[in-house]
């Protein structure tokens, strides 16, 4: 059985999605346990650049 690569592509790209949200459950309270905040985000889920800005790893367009 051949199967076209964006077959393939597809099917790589969603099971690396399941594994970053199983991942993304188990860090957000792992963090949350040490003393700090945490938000459980995966990518393109939240206003990222604001999460980051908040979390002091630089400001919005300060070039």
């Amino acid at each position: 059985m051949h199967l076209p690569l964006s077959t393939l592509g597809g099917a790589a790209t969603g099971r690396e999605y399941s594994y970053e949200a199983t991942i993304v459950m188990q860090v957000a309270p792992l963090i949350r346990n040490l003393g700090y905040q945490a938000v459980a985000s995966m990518n393109n889920t939240g206003p990222v650049t604001l999460m980051a800005e908040q979390a002091t790893l630089g400001e919005n367009a300060c070039n």
